[in-house]
């Protein structure tokens, strides 16, 4: 049975007025005589089965309409392969899952690229689309593998603009115990990034990075974890920033007595400016646009701290700075101890 027509059959004796892609009823969350509860019935700017009521607000996918309603909730194997709802739970049913259960949320398989990565690439690490209703906006979901067991997910925006945070991790994650993707970790060689982004882009270029989660999530314990994983060396490479900075050198604190470790510090954005002469410095203003008051007439060293201080307000990170930095980063992960 499809979605749409299990919603249909659900909606039987309900007031209601359907058209080919969504079906209105009354909202039993407010009284109102005329229907203003919009269920869609199959994909579109949302996906089949979310709702949303135009008079009060509330919002959300079926089954939390279903329970208002006393109505049958879906079920995995209640609808079809092509209107799959938790599409995780047939990617990831040989998974010990005991101790989290994946979210009630409508999740799509994934396709297209994400942030410059290619699909295929993305396909290991079995992420899904995930429709926030209460932003309206889709996201992609990565769950969470430790060990052979599932313990919770981590989704981003998929829109550069997008209204909703840009980080989002399911409830109780314990983020302060994990480094990610460990299933997929080979080697005794490990670089220790801070993002989920950060990782998937220095895996494309053929590191092998682990993700620990932010700065406050680092702790002397994940040692034990890269001695489970037969690590021996270890690159420390956080953000471009004082933060990122001074949690390399934590990493190092707590690492030098069990792996041998080096630190990767990614300089500031003007780093990259230094050796431009005053007169490329000025073309630079003019073609990024930066706001400085009479650029043509400041020499080259006023110029040159003006401009740094409006680039540096934007950090590199290891998954957007310069090819230069990644290829500096290869150097020194398999330079001879």
């Amino acid at each position: 049975m499809t979605l749409k027509n299990f919603i249909l059959n659900q909606l039987e004796d309900v007031y209601k007025q359907v058209s080919d892609n969504q079906v209105k009823i009354i909202c039993p969350w407010h009284e109102e005589t005329k229907p203003s509860l919009h269920i869609n019935l199959i994909d579109g700017r949302a996906p089949a089965g979310v709702f949303h009521c135009f008079g009060c607000g509330e919002s959300g996918f079926w089954n939390k309409l279903a329970d208002k309603l006393n109505l049958k909730t879906i079920a995995s194997t209640e609808v079809s392969p092509e209107d799959s709802f938790l599409i995780l739970n047939r990617k990831l049913q040989n998974l010990e899952t005991a101790s989290y259960a994946l979210p009630d949320k409508n999740l799509y398989e994934w396709t297209g690229e994400w942030r410059g990565l290619k699909e295929d690439f993305l396909q290991q690490f079995q992420p899904a689309r995930y429709y926030d209703d209460r932003w309206y906006e889709w996201r992609i979901f990565f769950p969470i593998i430790y060990f052979g067991k599932l313990v919770g997910h981590l989704h981003e925006r998929t829109e550069k603009d997008g209204r909703a945070p840009k980080h989002m991790f399911s409830p109780n994650f314990p983020s302060s115990r994990i480094l990610y993707p460990v299933e997929l970790h080979k080697g005794k060689k490990a670089v220790l990034v801070e993002g989920l982004a950060d990782m998937l882009r220095l895996r494309r270029d053929g590191l092998p990075a682990l993700c620990f989660f932010g700065c406050q999530n680092w702790n002397a314990g994940k040692a034990n974890i890269l001695m489970s994983l037969g690590v021996e060396r270890v690159v420390a490479c956080g953000d471009g920033d004082e933060k990122g900075w001074e949690v390399n050198r934590r990493i190092y604190k707590d690492l030098k007595s069990v792996v041998h470790v080096d630190i990767f510090d990614i300089p500031y954005r003007s780093a990259q400016l230094q050796k431009l002469t005053r007169e490329e410095l000025v073309s630079y203003v003019i073609e990024h646009n930066l706001q400085i008051v009479n650029s043509s007439k400041l020499d080259h060293a006023s110029l040159f701290k003006a401009v740094a201080l409006l680039v540096n307000k934007k950090k590199w990170d290891p998954g957007n700075m310069p090819y230069e930095y990644v290829k500096q980063l290869h150097e020194l992960l398999h330079r001879k101890a």
